[in-house]
């Protein structure tokens, strides 16, 4: 891929060794230049489509935390895990005691 991009406003180009870059290359190799012309629009459009999953991804990487991803998630598995325990207390200290009564 060349310059062209940065002359029509296209997005910025992907990284040296890149598949693109190199999808590109063979292209520019094998097609005259009409149709490399609008190949490289069509891969620099796919590169400018995708930087919304390459940003999520990079905030993933960087932060995969359930509170942060899914907060309602979150809560509703903080409210059950506090529920649990609850029960769990509850259960244990209403056992009846070997004599029969409930302690």
């Amino acid at each position: 891929m060349n310059e062209m991009g940065a002359d029509e406003g296209l997005p910025e180009l992907p990284p040296m060794g890149h598949p693109l870059q190199k999808l590109g290359a063979r292209l520019g190799e094998l097609l005259d230049e009409d149709q490399w012309a609008e190949c490289e629009r069509l891969l620099l459009e796919g590169w400018a489509h995708d930087v919304i999953d390459r940003k999520t991804g990079q905030y993933w990487r960087e932060n995969s935390d359930l509170e942060v991803w899914f907060p309602l998630t979150a809560e509703e598995l903080e409210r059950l895990r506090t529920e649990n325990a609850e029960l769990r207390h509850n259960t244990t200290h209403t056992q009846p005691s070997p004599h029969g009564a409930v302690d």
